[in-house]
């Protein structure tokens, strides 16, 4: 993807916009109230069936910096990749439509990621819920990371996760667009650009408000949209790899594949209500599992090794197994009961 480096604006904002009526306003009116002033945003308006289409042109015709585009629908990487082409900044923030960012978001990111010269800065997050919400400390002090750590703390999933949208990018980590057609297109995109990433600075201060809501792609746990999100772990392990061999082993290639794939099936089996959907999509599951390595019990710990076990060899008894334990998890239950929509 080509750059713009002499471009005026110094930081391009991405919003896909699609069907976010109710939560647009929101997000909008945290970009517009941000103390650094020297940004863009690009309103991807792919194809919403509501007002959303209409506030974005509200915004745009009293704030130049906010700029609209109105297509077919084509998805949340479509509407990235529409956003990618015509933004000018040197540096790119990804917002999704329905969360918000505090007022000085730009301002301590920019501050950040030029005084360290890092390729990508990444904050931390509070997580909304209906009636609460909760910090997710990704890292308590300010940590700088080089390449070989970047792959490896993908690979982890832990203190960077594959989120777009608590980043800033130096454009020139930029190099490939999302891929189309998919769901977890962030895991992939990430991978990809990992080669790009010679240095991360990782700050604990909590400037984005990530909106849990019932139909997002994270709480959709259909099991197209399961088998998916475990193809983009399979990815990420193989290309990660092969980007930085001396970082990824095969022992924490298998490893991180494991744990991604019982998080996955848990999911499944926890939140799936129809029993033969259910037992379908951990069949499913359960065979994939079949052309990976025997799970280790030295890498996985017991409680893991033991659900990867039941899942590759008893997947019936892998599903009585994880709805049991739910039953009492009282703070999973209660994050499910107040999500928004």
């Amino acid at each position: 993807m080509k750059i713009d480096d002499k471009a005026s604006e110094e930081i391009s904002i991405i919003v896909p916009v699609y069907n976010v009526a109710a939560y647009l306003r929101e997000c909008l009116n945290s970009i517009e109230k941000q103390t650094f002033r020297n940004w863009e945003c690009i309103l991807v308006d792919d194809g919403s069936l509501d007002d959303s289409g209409a506030i974005c042109d509200e915004y745009a015709s009293r704030d130049p910096r906010f700029r609209v585009i109105h297509q077919k629908n084509g998805g949340l990487s479509a509407a990235r990749n529409s956003g990618l082409r015509v933004c000018k900044g040197k540096f790119v923030a990804f917002i999704d439509s329905d969360d918000y960012v505090s007022t000085d978001f730009l301002d301590r990111m920019r501050e950040v990621i030029t005084a360290s010269e890092a390729d990508v800065v990444q904050c931390c997050m509070m997580e909304g819920y209906t009636t609460f919400s909760k910090n997710r400390s990704l890292v308590k002090d300010t940590t700088t990371l080089n390449r070989k750590q970047v792959a490896e703390e993908l690979m982890k999933n832990k203190i960077i996760p594959s989120y777009m949208w608590i980043k800033l990018f130096r454009r020139s980590v930029i190099d490939t667009p999302f891929p189309e057609g998919m769901v977890f297109e962030d895991i992939y995109t990430l991978s990809n650009w990992a080669k790009n990433i010679n240095k991360i600075v990782l700050i604990p201060d909590m400037l984005y408000y990530y909106r849990q809501r019932k139909s997002s792609i994270a709480n959709t746990n259909s099991v197209d949209n399961i088998m998916d999100r475990i193809k983009a772990f399979m990815y990420r392990a193989t290309k990660l790899r092969e980007i930085e061999p001396e970082a990824i082993s095969g022992y924490l290639s298998d490893k991180t594949r494991w744990i991604g794939i019982i998080a996955a099936a848990r999911n499944l089996a926890r939140y799936m209500e129809d029993p033969k959907k259910r037992h379908e999509g951990i069949s499913q599951i359960s065979s994939l599992t079949q052309s990976c390595p025997e799970p280790s019990l030295k890498a996985l710990g017991l409680k893991k090794w033991w659900r990867a076990y039941l899942l590759r060899n008893h997947p019936d008894l892998f599903i009585t197994n994880i709805r049991l334990l739910y039953a009492f998890y009282f703070r999973k239950h209660r994050n499910v009961q107040h999500l928004f929509d």
